[in-house]
């Protein structure tokens, strides 16, 4: 039971939700994660493995992995360059300015 306040307590402090929320969402995880007990997402949340996002509890560590590795390529124009090299076109060099006062050029 205390292991069950703490866990409640420690879900209202950090991410500012009602007390009944914080009931829910624990029940809702650990129904979805049957080998973890009340203890172990306390512990999980207090090392920032498990946060609240959406509504819900989510594991961070699943969430990383699911990201895409960067592309290898960049588009530029409509055309796919990769990164690797310097196929890159040139911009063109703005035309020299040349001052002029009088007809005469400085």
């Amino acid at each position: 039971m205390k292991d069950r306040l703490d866990l409640r307590i420690t879900l209202m402090m950090r991410f500012q939700i009602s007390d009944q929320t914080a009931e829910q969402l624990s029940q809702k995880w650990l129904a979805t994660h049957p080998g973890r007990t009340w203890s172990d997402l306390r512990s999980l949340i207090l090392q920032d493995q498990v946060t609240y996002w959406n509504g819900e509890l989510i594991d961070t560590s699943a969430t990383l992995n699911s990201f895409q590795e960067p592309s290898t390529e960049i588009k530029y124009r409509g055309r796919a360059y990769p990164l690797s090299g310097g196929d890159f076109p040139q911009p063109p060099l703005p035309p020299k300015y040349v001052r002029r006062y009088r007809g005469k050029a400085y």
